[in-house]
């Protein structure tokens, strides 16, 4: 089975990491011998999958990164990793609220785990709650001490730079402070048009198309 578009796997092709996570998913079909319906349902895949969409940096990674997460749903609202990586996709896709409480659950079924802590400081200090943000920082830098991405959202909000701005770092310290972003989330009109071309949220909207046209075919076999 393919992990992810082969548009997209011509992306990748330049990046280290990625040889690694597909030899790491063959490797659970072969040893689970898998199907490709049985790889879908699978959380350690759903997980690396998720991985290497999130990482695209661009809404329609995170789209089907929302879409490869919530198959496993069941299974993995008792795991962090998984608690993070949805969260951050539907975060990054403007669902705040809903992305809070999957912080939340995620920080409640492993306090240990540190990047919930992270993300859910960045929501609260877009929702302008400066104490709680405080408090997450506190809880990373104990268990990361020293960590750049807990110590740039502390500085961002030190400096009232803003939410888009605390969520568009990169992890290394280095490339953060080098390298071109590869999207701003700021930007409306890059949101509108990845709306507009994928009809995202609009699933009502198409079950009622599907709808009007099986009326459709209905009435022209009965004619």
């Amino acid at each position: 089975m393919g992990i992810i578009s082969q548009k997209d796997k011509e992306f990748f092709e330049n990046v280290e990491y990625f040889s690694e996570i597909t030899d790491r998913i063959n490797e659970i079909q072969a040893n689970n011998n898998y199907s490709d319906e049985e790889m879908d349902n699978d959380l350690d895949v759903a997980l690396w999958r998720a991985f290497v969409y999130i990482n695209l940096w661009n809404y329609k990674g995170y789209a089907k990164a929302e879409k490869i997460l919530k198959k496993v749903e069941n299974k993995g609202i008792k795991n962090p990793i998984w608690c993070y990586r949805y969260a951050v996709s539907i975060a990054r896709l403007r669902k705040y609220e809903q992305a809070l409480k999957y912080f939340l659950i995620g920080t409640e079924v492993d306090a240990t785990y540190p990047w919930n802590w992270l993300e859910l400081g960045r929501l609260y200090y877009k929702f302008g709650e400066l104490d709680k943000v405080y408090k997450c920082i506190e809880k990373g830098l104990e268990l990361v001490p020293n960590d750049y991405e807990f110590l740039t959202l502390k500085d961002d909000v030190k400096n009232d730079r803003g939410y888009f701005y605390s969520i568009n770092h990169y992890i290394n310290e280095e490339v953060d402070k080098t390298e071109d972003r590869e999207l701003d989330y700021s930007d409306d009109k890059e949101w509108e048009k990845f709306k507009k071309e994928t009809h995202y949220g609009e699933k009502c909207l198409w079950r009622r198309l599907l709808w009007k046209k099986s009326l459709k075919l209905l009435f022209l076999l009965q004619v």
